[in-house]
């Protein structure tokens, strides 16, 4: 399924921008897809010198596809919690291995104020951090959906364009 998606990634046009928006939300969802799968596909549009039009480019088809195929992903279990709570964890923890106990402890950060934006926006914004518990405890905590919403595209945007450079100049290119 990995090889699928990044030859999709590969493909020059809407299947590229689709493979990165698929790519996005099966990261965001459940399923651990290592940020390397997805942007070895996004190497083709690293060149040097970079330029305005090539970093309007990487913005458009690799970054953006990928910030809202996350971000959906991140609504859809949002939205599952918002509306069923406990039972929406409990059931959705065989997929996402949060528990419980899980929420509550982010519940208990998150809860401390209007540091729950910053919290969000922090956690979203650095890559590798585990981001699904902080969607599940702002649907529990019923956080406003606008301004949900608004954390995770703007954080979805720097964590990807700072796995993007740092994998570009790491000079990954296959993990096949």
């Amino acid at each position: 399924m990995f090889h699928l998606i990044q030859q999709w990634m590969l493909q020059a046009g809407l299947w590229g921008v689709a493979g990165f928006f698929i790519g996005g939300f099966i990261e965001e969802i459940a399923l651990p897809l290592p940020s390397p799968v997805i942007f070895v596909g996004a190497k083709i549009f690293f060149v040097r010198p970079l330029s305005f039009v090539v970093l309007l480019k990487i913005f458009l088809l690799v970054i953006l596809p990928l910030a809202l195929g996350a971000l959906l992903a991140s609504l859809l279990v949002y939205g599952v919690c918002f509306k069923w709570g406990r039972k929406a964890v409990d059931y959705l923890s065989k997929w996402t291995r949060v528990t419980w106990t899980d929420v509550e402890a982010v519940r208990a950060k998150l809860s401390q104020g209007r540091s729950e934006e910053w919290t969000l926006f922090i956690t979203r914004s650095i890559p590798f951090a585990p981001t699904k518990v902080f969607n599940i405890a702002a649907g529990i905590l019923r956080m406003n959906t606008v301004r949900f919403t608004l954390i995770v595209l703007v954080a979805n945007v720097i964590k990807f364009s700072i796995l993007f450079f740092s994998i570009s100049i790491l000079g990954v290119t296959t993990i096949f």
